[in-house]
């Protein structure tokens, strides 16, 4: 995917890099621990950002080769927001460009925290779902 646009996106929520690294500067030592070499593998960028208000990190990756096998394991790698309103969230994530399906905005029971609602939206379609979450 194109790494640029995911960025802004998560920038216009609230994300601010921290640090920004380009296909030259990408380390490759730990791509044998992955069956991986730096002559079968593609990494453009990869950017390590912060949501400042919760102290939580996040990292981003524009990898190019191998291609991911999408098999639907990628829908249970879910990144989770705490908001205080779903039904602005799910707009803003809409407004800069997330997919936003119909019923996009449920509520779900959890252990301990009981009913909240909760919001989904995709970077791309099918695959790397943000949920935002009203505990």
């Amino acid at each position: 995917g194109d790494s640029a646009k995911v960025n802004k996106m998560f920038e216009a929520i609230g994300f601010k890099s921290m640090s920004d690294q380009n296909k030259d500067q990408v380390h490759e030592g730990l791509l044998p621990a992955f069956g991986l070499t730096g002559d079968n593998t593609t990494i453009e960028h990869i950017r390590v950002q912060s949501l400042p208000s919760e102290h939580f990190f996040l990292i981003t990756m524009e990898w190019v080769k191998p291609k991911s096998i999408k098999n639907g394991q990628e829908l249970l790698n879910k990144l989770s927001i705490s908001v205080e309103n779903v039904e602005e969230a799910i707009q803003k994530a809409k407004d800069v460009g997330m997919i936003v399906k119909e019923g996009a905005i449920q509520t779900t029971t959890l252990p301990y925290y009981g009913e909240v609602e909760v919001g989904t939206a995709y970077l791309e379609e099918g695959s790397n779902p943000i949920e935002f979450v009203a505990f």
